[in-house]
């Protein structure tokens, strides 16, 4: 492969941080859509109708969903025979002020998430040391029962490191709203604590409606802590795949 280009790579993260400020990924809009279609609680439904509208005003005006006290995060996860190193990477990625995850995978690809979310919402999150999943599950219902807005996106990180359960549940975060974990058990966690979160929550924005979160994503790689990020429907997210120029 030949060397990176940085000047290309920092245009590649400017553009996918740009992408996620004023366009809502679809999977997401659709699952906005048929929860404000399926709210019976009025004011939660004038709600999710207001988010609605705000993310086609962002579209059709190409303006940031969010406008002030924004944090950007970027996940970069780095085949281990690409040429752009984990350290390099968050040296080019610096003059954004962009909170920089790195994961090294197999193979020769590299992928860029970027997720966009208030910073009221980023910091609504919690560690826990832990052994299993299911405590995993029973932290992220605990954060979204003290969160004062419906959290509308939760990812939960279980992993053998702290710092590697934390970008994991930033991971499971931003990834698509609509996915399926490929671990069949990992799946009906996902499936149960999304459950247990909308019986419990507030629904739209704590309007007291039946629609909370509109998804729960757990990644894992190992056992011994847990992390949960919570996201805001003001939250969005975009996946880039770098190449080296």
């Amino acid at each position: 492969m030949n060397p990176p280009n940085n000047a290309a790579l920092l245009r590649d993260i400017r553009a996918a941080i740009s992408r996620a400020e004023r366009i809502t990924p679809p999977e997401l809009a659709i699952l906005i859509e048929c929860a404000w279609e399926s709210e019976s609680d009025p004011d939660s439904a004038a709600k999710l109708e207001q988010i609605i509208e705000s993310f086609k005003h962002a579209a059709e005006t190409a303006t940031p969903v969010i406008q002030s006290n924004r944090v950007v995060t970027l996940i970069a996860e780095l085949g281990r025979n690409h040429p752009v190193a984990p350290e390099a990477l968050a040296q080019i990625a610096s003059p954004l002020n962009c909170d920089v995850h790195t994961r090294v995978t197999d193979g020769d690809d590299a992928w860029l998430i970027v997720g966009v979310q208030s910073a009221e919402s980023a910091a609504l999150s919690a560690t826990l040391a832990a052994t299993k999943p299911e405590e995993a599950a029973d932290l992220a219902a605990s954060v979204a029962s003290q969160t004062p807005r419906s959290p509308f996106l939760i990812g939960i990180g279980v992993a053998e490191t702290e710092s590697e359960a934390v970008t994991l549940s930033k991971r499971a975060l931003f990834r698509e709203a609509d996915s399926y974990n490929a671990d069949i058990a990992l799946a009906e966690l996902e499936r149960r604590t999304f459950m247990r979160i909308n019986r419990a929550a507030n629904g739209g924005a704590a309007f007291g409606g039946s629609v909370a979160v509109m998804s729960v994503n757990i990644e894992k790689t190992g056992e011994g802590y847990c992390a949960v990020s919570v996201g805001g429907y003001d939250t969005s997210y975009a996946k880039i795949k770098l190449g080296a120029q």
